[in-house]
């Protein structure tokens, strides 16, 4: 596991770079606290250390609320500020490395399994320098998510299934995006009662339940509205839209260069980059479980039905098998496949760093 933390910490210099490139075009001095509050950062680093309001808003924030942001992150980070010295800034940092590299040890595990050491370290590589990994670099949920749903399917492969319980609810509790690994498990748990009367992976979907179930009732006690999260998706104008807005970015701001240009810029690239990865996964799709394939294809509805979400290369992230598969596919083709597609991904995220912290594109991480 020592490779895993070198080549880890190595990429994460890739970010940094696109980072302070940024910093330097706005004539400001590099500052590695900026870069850590930049976006959802701050909104993370200001609830660990000043905790969730009673009301949809903050005070000086009127616009746009934290209720948005599951807890269990936040939590997270105010317990690593509890034991470091330095602040939220410092915990959330500390906290984003620690479970990004507990993430992508888990990566290794679970492709190694499937495919090899070989194409293990590939997975390794590739998932670090994959654009969507600036969020490891940040103190978002990202690190922590997904190295929850990298247990969970590692854990039900091998039957394990109050590990994959555990890991829903912690996932669930983190990011709505959980409700995917909570779906495959319901649909996991229909085929295993079909075969053989096994009701284990309903059980363990009941964990992910529980996690839901906690963001609903921290949010009743503290504002006395369980439901105040979908209050927080209206601010933040995250709804379903079926991909509409996407379409309407792609083919009419991006040609007019309108509003949000270079945001539909950075999304437009990143459908290229989706397309290849199917395109890669496509022949070792039969590899996964029912688990893993209902989890990928719930997050990518989820992705480009939202188009204020969006194919964000974080959000592209969370396609943690297509990854993997994809990863595994380049390795098979030879060293210039996975060298030419690595290099593309170490490109790709200098320059997504630098959009993500130059303001005037205002590109979200």
């Amino acid at each position: 596991m020592a490779r895993v933390a070198v080549v880890f910490l190595v990429t994460r210099l890739l970010f940094v770079a696109g980072f302070a490139l940024a910093q330097a075009a706005m004539g400001r001095p590099i500052s590695v606290g900026q870069m850590m509050v930049i976006w959802d950062g701050w909104w993370y680093t200001h609830l660990a250390e000043h905790g969730y309001p009673p009301d949809l808003t903050l005070p000086d924030r009127p616009r746009f609320g934290p209720w948005g942001f599951f807890p269990l992150w936040p939590w997270t980070i105010r317990l690593f500020d509890l034991v470091l010295p330095g602040g939220a800034v410092i915990a959330g940092t500390v906290a984003a490395t620690v479970f990004g590299f507990a993430f992508l040890a888990l990566v290794r595990l679970f492709t190694a399994q499937l495919f090899g050491d070989g194409a293990a370290d590939a997975a390794v590589v590739l998932i670090a320098v994959f654009p969507g990994s600036i969020a490891l670099a940040l103190p978002y949920t990202e690190a922590s998510f997904l190295f929850y749903v990298a247990g969970a399917l590692l854990a039900a492969r091998h039957d394990r299934w109050g590990l994959v319980a555990l890991a829903a609810f912690l996932a669930c509790a983190t990011r709505s995006t959980g409700i995917a690994l909570v779906i495959g498990l319901v649909v996991l748990g229909i085929a295993a009662f079909a075969r053989r009367r096994d009701v284990r992976p309903w059980l363990a979907s009941a964990g992910g339940v529980a996690g839901l179930a906690l963001v609903v009732v921290f949010a009743w006690i503290r504002t006395g509205d369980p439901l105040i999260w979908f209050a927080a998706q209206r601010q933040w104008d995250q709804r379903f839209d079926f991909g509409v807005g996407l379409v309407e970015g792609f083919f009419v701001i991006l040609p007019d260069a309108g509003a949000e240009y270079h945001a539909y810029a950075v999304m437009a690239t990143m459908t290229v980059v989706f397309i290849i990865l199917v395109a890669l996964a496509a022949p070792l799709v039969r590899r996964l479980d029912l688990l893993e394939i209902t989890y990928s294809v719930v997050v990518i509805g989820m992705v480009f039905a939202v188009s204020n979400v969006g194919p964000r290369p974080r959000m592209i992230l969370a396609m943690l098998p297509l990854l993997i598969l994809a990863s595994a596919r380049a390795h098979a083709l030879g060293r210039g496949a996975a060298l030419v597609l690595g290099t593309a991904f170490a490109v790709l995220s200098v320059a997504i760093a630098f959009a993500t912290m130059f303001e005037p594109f205002h590109v979200t991480a």
